[in-house]
């Protein structure tokens, strides 16, 4: 998943034009660095449902079986109840462990095998009302929202992006690279030399 916007830092060194003995020795001791911004702003296209499906077993096996049993009718409703939209359903991510229901004062229970998959939903349509009505089927039909890692809270079950982010991050990539190469510029003018080849490129998206 990606997000809709980007901020990219990048970072050049440069080479001032003055002769040295060796390449190694003017890559080191004759330079500038200097960093630059880009940012490209585009509106989402695209939004990803996440929701799990879980289901326990008396042993692994039954709770791996029970749970594909589920998923099965989890997506088969959500095809059935939403043919006219378009979407990509993936299965992700099986996911085994202990369930135990032990509520306050009440004697422990063994724990049970559960079995977990994560259910990836990629729509091209971004109207909120059409999101929550396949959501509200797939809960229907036996999903659960997502946990958030190490809590009980539940994590958001709906995230937006970029189909064509690659290209965004170039453009943002190409504009701080631009700002980095005119501030170098600057500071070897004011040192009254001139600035040579880009030695290296390195960038961090924020």
């Amino acid at each position: 998943m990606k997000r809709n916007s980007l901020g990219i830092t990048g970072l050049i060194v440069v080479t001032l034009l003055f002769a040295f003995n060796s390449w190694a020795e003017q890559t080191w001791k004759n330079t500038i660095t200097a960093s630059g911004k880009g940012e490209v702003h585009r509106p989402p296209d695209v939004a990803y449902i996440t929701l799990h499906v879980q289901e326990e077993g008396m042993l692994a096996v039954d709770a791996i079986k029970n749970m594909d049993e589920k998923i099965k009718k989890v997506i088969g409703a959500i095809k059935e109840e939403h043919k006219e939209i378009q979407m990509e359903i993936e299965v992700k991510t099986l996911k085994l462990g202990n369930k135990t229901d032990n509520a306050w004062g009440q004697e422990k229970k063994k724990p049970s095998p559960e079995a977990t998959k994560e259910l990836l939903i990629t729509l091209h349509n971004l109207d909120s009302k059409i999101i929550s009505t396949i959501i509200d089927t797939a809960l229907r039909s036996g999903a659960v929202f997502p946990k958030k890692r190490f809590s009980s809270e539940e994590a958001s079950a709906v995230d937006y992006g970029l189909l064509n982010y690659e290209e965004a991050y170039e453009e943002a990539l190409k504009e701080a690279i631009q700002e980095a190469k005119q501030e170098a510029e600057k500071v070897a003018k004011l040192l009254g030399r001139r600035v040579g080849e880009i030695v290296y490129v390195g960038g961090t998206e924020k």
